[in-house]
């Protein structure tokens, strides 16, 4: 405080000629660390409320981050080779020849575990571990 100016010896003498007395016993002395004093103000903020997009973005992001795998590998497999053999049939409305057609089915149930319906839902990779040698 001195280096700001303030002397409490002078704070102390003008406060002692304003009143003898003085009753502190309605001053909190608030928290003891400087943790709960942060934990207090973060609980006395005002906490805005989420819009629905907000919510529903947190709810993707923590599908994203912290993904189930209880899902049903299969049955997503199955809804996914549904929708692929869909675009087959939309590429056949719109004019495609027979023989695109077979070649593009082909390829679609080859590489049918490259599609997803929602990303980040992937179980982990069962693979050894990468092995570097170093040059001397």
């Amino acid at each position: 405080m001195e280096k700001l100016g303030y002397s409490p010896e002078k704070l102390l003498a003008v406060a002692q000629q304003v009143s003898e007395e003085w009753d502190m016993s309605d001053v909190d002395d608030g928290p003891l660390s400087k943790v709960a004093s942060v934990l207090a103000y973060a609980r006395s903020a005002e906490k805005p409320e989420r819009t629905e997009e907000e919510t529903q973005l947190e709810e993707e992001e923590d599908q994203a981050c912290f993904p189930d795998f209880t899902t049903d590998v299969e049955r997503e497999r199955e809804e996914i080779r549904s929708i692929l053999l869909e675009k087959v049939d939309e590429a056949r409305q719109f004019g495609a020849t027979e023989e695109f057609l077979k070649k593009l089915g082909k390829v679609l149930m080859e590489l049918t575990d490259v599609f997803r319906i929602f990303i980040g839902r992937d179980p982990p990779v069962d693979m050894s571990p990468m092995e570097v040698k170093l040059k001397p």
